[in-house]
């Protein structure tokens, strides 16, 4: 499985050109749009980067999306499942009661399962703003034991060293990539990566989810971030 993902350049703002990457980010209400391609017949860990107008439900996020593509999120509590298949008519759900398609939230920050069932590739495009801590700190909450995470910005960086994930000895993280878990797990000296999995500290690019095991008690992930 190949997972692609692009921040597409020409952001529009309410002042200037915003541009995403590992460097600095320039901008205020930063609104623009992303794109994350999943290979035909394959899975793929991603994530919603943006805050939608609408809301941050299946129908707002991905209207658009064709018959075929299946959405998986993870019910922490219950460490399991929700699906969500998008056929001729729209969205489906088999989810319980209060996680239906129009009422499950993919805000950023969360990691989710998509399985794309379709013959060719299929890119799914993000639109919406930029999440900011101009009021308060971006703060998300890692249970303990096993959640589905993402960076609550649309930026590529390390982890830990540039995006504040607050990792502990014992943490795992796990990217789906090329049809096959890359695992890293936390240790005194640093991170130490499965075979295959590219060494050094573990790095999502724009639009990717990962699992992550929590070794420890719950903790918060908090990231202070404006666009000037």
């Amino acid at each position: 499985m190949k997972l692609k993902s692009v921040l597409l350049a020409g952001l529009l703002s309410t002042a200037g050109v915003l541009t995403l990457s590992a460097a600095d980010v320039y901008s205020v209400n930063a609104v623009g749009f992303v794109n994350v391609t999943v290979p035909a017949g394959k899975f793929a860990i991603i994530a919603n980067p943006l805050n939608n107008a609408s809301g941050n439900t299946l129908p707002s996020l991905l209207p658009s999306a064709p018959s075929g593509i299946v959405v998986y999120k993870f019910d922490t509590a219950n460490q399991s499942f929700w699906s969500y298949t998008r056929g001729s008519r729209g969205w489906s759900d088999t989810a319980p009661s209060g996680g239906h398609f129009d009422q499950a939230l993919f805000n950023p920050g969360e990691g989710f399962f998509v399985f794309n069932s379709t013959a060719g590739d299929v890119t799914l495009t993000f639109v919406g703003e930029v999440p900011q801590s101009t009021v308060a700190p971006l703060n998300i909450t890692i249970p303990s034991g096993f959640s589905m995470l993402a960076p609550q910005i649309p930026q590529s960086d390390t982890l830990q060293t540039g995006l504040g994930l607050p990792a502990a000895n014992s943490d795992v993280v796990y990217f789906f990539r090329n049809n096959a878990y890359q695992t890293y797990t936390k240790g005194s000296r640093g991170w130490s990566a499965t075979a295959g999995a590219p060494a050094g500290e573990p790095t999502p690019a724009v639009g990717e989810g990962f699992f992550y095991f929590n070794a420890a008690t719950q903790k918060t992930w908090s990231r202070s971030f404006t666009a000037n």
